[in-house]
């Protein structure tokens, strides 16, 4: 009974993956021949390769295509992908911090003096700031007032002292000390990819051209920029986080591809039903209109073949969820099949960058291990406040205060907080950003309303 059901879920993994890869390598096929993907010249491996194993896929019931060897090049290829969308994650971090950084100078080139002073002018700090407590505490959900905290730290003029935040970093990591190492771990990535302290493997490798415009930007005088160099720095600005976006999506469904691929080879003895069987004989059919049309250079005919897959996954779908409960109970963990199966899982969720042989360290955070890790991302913090100029380092504070927990101890604290940064901001340019940026906060909420 139990390599029944195992046996039952190998065959859905089989069928639902090789739909999912077919579908996928047809939308990739059709993107692909409107125009070149940005980046694509950097995955040529990866695509060589996908292009590779969907071609043995289908002849993979005659010649019998050495399976183990696949599945190695399909790992490697994930790793390689997963490397890279690290480094693009951390670039994209990188950007949003000059966004910011750019959008509290913007007014200085974009309207005359006279008209910032009249804008500026018009702005009631004492009211604004009320404003601003109402929208938070309009609604009494708890998880919603602190979401709508963290989205108005992230835009307030920061006016902070360094050893404050350095503070609210500490006693952020504290309330980890019960926690384990993992969950502590992933909370560090987040705050040293917001800082950009955080360096991947493969940054000096991947993507050089975002490297030299990071670069730049980090190197800028803010304070005194003439708008000729500001407007050429926006440009630079939109042009590559555009960019990263694109390359992402390429990299995103080369994932999807490889994790089908890697799933149906996984699964490739399983035996399937005679509905299922048709099904596949379908898939294989895109598969090859897929392939003659990146040979001929043209986009693939559709046809009618989708047809005969429509309402499938979902039924798929439902039966994998219930057979999926079944792993480690019914199916246990000493099954011949059961390894294949729980990477399967893994590789058909929605979390395509998973790490298949991640094993989460249920290891408590010792103090020693909290000292150890809070005073490490503190020295790290302090060289990055010093290399940086004071806008680029505030832009730093206000998305790492907008990422952690809540700071504050009651809502008196959140109120002196938010009515001394905007009664402190001097800074004309940055006060009419914060109050548009704020004002367009609120009211789109209230348009919601």
């Amino acid at each position: 009974m139990t390599y029944d059901k195992a046996g039952r879920l190998s065959a859905n993994y089989k069928a639902a993956s090789l739909i999912d890869a077919a579908v996928e390598y047809f939308i990739f096929c059709e993107m692909s021949s409107e125009t070149p993907f940005p980046g694509q010249s950097d995955a040529g491996y990866e695509i060589e390769l996908v292009r590779e194993c969907f071609k043995k896929l289908t002849q993979i019931e005659k010649e019998k295509p050495d399976i183990t060897e696949m599945i190695e090049q399909l790992d490697n290829a994930r790793n390689i992908i997963i490397g890279k969308m690290q480094v693009l994650t951390a670039y994209i971090d990188r950007f949003l911090v000059y966004e910011y950084v750019m959008n509290r100078i913007e007014a200085r080139y974009i309207i005359t003096e006279q008209e910032l002073d009249e804008l500026t002018g018009r702005i009631d700090k004492n009211m604004f700031a009320a404003d601003i407590v109402n929208y938070i505490f309009r609604t009494d959900e708890p998880v919603e007032v602190n979401n709508r905290i963290r989205e108005i730290i992230g835009q307030l003029p920061v006016r902070m002292s360094r050893s404050k935040f350095l503070g609210c970093i500490k006693d952020s990591i504290k309330l980890y000390s019960d926690s384990d190492r993992d969950s502590l771990d992933g909370f560090l990535y987040m705050i040293r990819t917001s800082a950009m302290i955080y360096e991947p493997e493969g940054m000096q490798k991947y993507f050089a051209g975002f490297k030299k415009v990071l670069d730049e930007l980090g190197e800028a005088d803010y304070v005194g920029m003439e708008t000729d160099y500001y407007n050429i720095l926006s440009d630079r600005i939109r042009v590559s986080t555009s960019e990263i976006h694109d390359i992402s999506d390429l990299y995103m469904s080369l994932q999807r591809m490889i994790n089908g691929l890697y799933v149906y080879a996984l699964n490739a003895d399983a035996v399937l039903r005679d509905d299922l069987t048709d099904v596949s004989v379908c898939c294989i059919d895109i598969i090859k209109a897929v392939d003659r049309a990146f040979d001929e250079g043209c986009e693939p005919e559709s046809d009618r073949l989708f047809e005969k897959i429509e309402g499938v996954m979902e039924k798929l779908y439902e039966e994998r969820t219930v057979l999926e409960s079944m792993l480690g109970k019914e199916i246990p963990e000493d099954a011949e099949s059961y390894s294949s199966l729980k990477k399967s899982e893994k590789l058909m969720s929605s979390s395509i960058f998973a790490e298949l042989d991640e094993n989460l360290s249920s290891l408590p955070v010792t103090p020693e291990y909290l000292e150890e890790v809070t005073d490490r991302l503190l020295e790290d913090m302090l060289i990055m406040i010093k290399k940086y100029s004071r806008p680029v380092v505030r832009a730093v504070y206000a998305v790492v205060l907008s990422n952690i927990p809540v700071f504050f101890g009651n809502s008196k604290e959140l109120t002196e907080y938010i009515s001394h940064s905007i009664e402190q901001c001097g800074d004309k340019p940055e006060l009419a950003a914060c109050y548009s940026l704020i004002s367009g906060l609120m009211n789109d909420l209230a348009d919601w309303d």
